[in-house]
């Protein structure tokens, strides 16, 4: 039985990234300047000889640690978006080879799906700077 937790969106093409395997849940973790985020976490659950096993799968993301706040997934998720983004596009070759096989729009817009801009806090310099602008 698997039971899904976080949904791989439909068209989205995972076949170039490595999948992170666990038997215990993942966490957000902080290491250093990066933060590694699972992506897309998925539990299996089995029965050996009468016992449950969990394994859980994932896409361990290494990305920029940008304030982000790291006790909220959603949160960190929504603001990790361009981090996140640029990781499950693939470097150019497999941009490229996806273009070739004309699945690179279904695949782009199954990222951008799964992780939405975010339109949260504003820096109060950025804010600042708006209300000077507005003013002239």
């Amino acid at each position: 039985m698997v039971t899904i937790i976080d949904n791989i969106a439909q068209g989205l093409q995972t076949n170039f990234l490595s999948e992170t395997e666990s038997n215990t849940a993942p966490e957000i973790i902080l290491e250093g300047h990066n933060v590694l985020f699972p992506a897309f976490v998925r539990q299996e659950v089995t029965t050996v000889d009468g016992e449950k096993k969990s394994v859980y799968r994932y896409f361990n993301v290494s990305i920029p640690y940008t304030g982000q706040d790291l006790t909220n997934y959603e949160k960190c998720k929504l603001q990790s978006y361009a981090a996140l983004r640029k990781y499950f596009y693939g470097d150019w070759a497999v941009q490229n080879e996806q273009i070739l096989k004309g699945t690179f729009s279904k695949h782009q817009y199954a990222v951008k799906q799964a992780f939405p801009k975010y339109e949260g806090e504003t820096l109060p310099e950025v804010e600042r700077f708006n209300q000077i602008f507005e003013e002239f």
